[in-house]
C-alpha cells in the first residue's frame, strides 16, 4: 500500500543518512559466501564472522568440512545443542549438493552463466535456502535482492513498515520493489544491524526480568520459612509455657486435711 511505500522510503532514507554506502564483502569464491550465508541465517553477523574463523583454524577446506560428521561440526563450533547440529547438517548438505552437481568445491562457474541462471541454480541445491541464494546472488553476482532473516522481518513489521500478516518471501519482493537496486546492500547491512541491535536489547530485558523474578521468588521462600520457623518457635514456647503453669499448678494445690475419729468408750 501507499502508507507502506512512504514509510519504506523514508526508513531507508533515515538509514542513509549520515552514513556512508556499505561494501559487499568479498570472498575468493562464491561457495566460501555460500557457507558464510548459512550461518548468517540463523547466527548475527559478529557471530556468523567468528564461526567461519573456527572452521577456517580446525579444517583443511571446504571438502573436509564437506565429509565431516554433523556431531563433530556442532561440538567444535559451540556445543551438542540443536542450533549447531542443524547448522553442521544445513552447511554439509549444501556442500555435498554442490560437489554432487559440479565435481569440485567450486561455484566460479556461475560467474560466467548469468545473474538469473546463476541465482536459479544456486536455489536449486540441496540445503541452500531462499536467503542463502538471494545473499550470495546479490553479493557474488550482482543481482538485486534484500535476503531477510527473522530478526529483520519482526523488525520490520513490529516498526509498521510492512503488513504484519504478509510473509517473508513477499515482503522480500516489496522492498526489491522499492528500494534502488545501487542502494540495496547497503539497506540490507542497514537493516540487518538494527534488528540485531534490536533483538540483543530485547535478550538482555528478557534476562534482566528472570532475574529479577527468579530474586523477588527467593526473597519470598526465605520469608515464609523465616515465618514458617518463627511459628514453630512460637508455638515451642507455648508448649513449654503451659508445661510450666500446669506444674506450678500442681505445686500450689492445697492437701487435703484428714480427721481422725474418736473411738467409742
Amino acid at each position: 500500500s501507499k502508507v507502506y511505500s512512504k514509510k519504506v522510503t523514508d526508513f531507508c532514507r533515515s538509514l542513509k543518512r549520515g552514513q556512508s554506502r556499505i561494501e559487499k564483502p568479498s570472498f575468493d569464491d562464491p561457495i566460501d559466501m555460500v557457507v558464510f550465508a548459512i550461518i548468517s541465517e540463523d547466527f548475527p553477523e559478529a557471530s556468523a564472522r567468528t564461526l567461519i574463523k573456527r572452521i577456517e583454524k580446525h579444517f583443511v577446506d571446504l571438502n573436509d568440512l564437506r565429509v565431516s560428521r554433523t556431531e563433530e561440526i556442532a561440538e567444535f563450533l559451540g556445543g551438542d545443542s540443536e542450533i549447531y547440529k542443524k547448522l553442521g547438517e544445513t552447511m554439509t548438505r549444501g556442500l555435498n549438493s554442490t560437489f554432487e552437481k559440479y565435481n569440485t568445491m567450486s561455484l566460479t562457474v556461475l560467474e560466467e552463466v548469468g545473474k538469473r541462471q546463476a541465482h536459479k541454480e544456486l536455489d536449486g541445491l540441496e540445503g541452500i535456502s531462499d536467503f542463502v541464494a538471494r545473499y550470495c546472488s546479490t553479493v557474488s553476482f550482482g543481482s538485486h535482492y534484500i535476503p531477510l532473516t527473522e530478526p529483520m522481518v519482526e523488525y520490520l513489521k513490529e516498526g509498521g513498515f510492512v503488513n504484519p500478516n504478509a510473509d517473508t518471501r513477499t515482503i522480500e519482493g516489496f522492498l526489491e520493489r522499492k528500494i534502488k537496486a545501487t542502494d540495496g546492500f547497503t539497506f540490507y547491512a542497514r537493516l540487518r544491524q538494527e534488528s540485531e541491535k534490536r533483538r540483543k536489547k530485547a535478550k538482555k530485558k528478557a534476562k534482566k526480568a528472570v532475574k529479577k523474578a527468579t530474586s523477588t521468588k527467593a526473597k519470598k521462600k526465605a520469608a515464609k520459612k523465616a515465618a514458617k520457623k518463627t511459628t514453630k518457635k512460637k508455638a515451642a514456647k507455648k508448649t513449654v509455657k503451659k508445661v510450666a503453669k500446669k506444674k506450678t499448678a500442681k505445686k500450689t494445690v492445697p492437701k487435703k486435711t484428714v480427721t481422725k475419729k474418736k473411738k467409742k468408750k
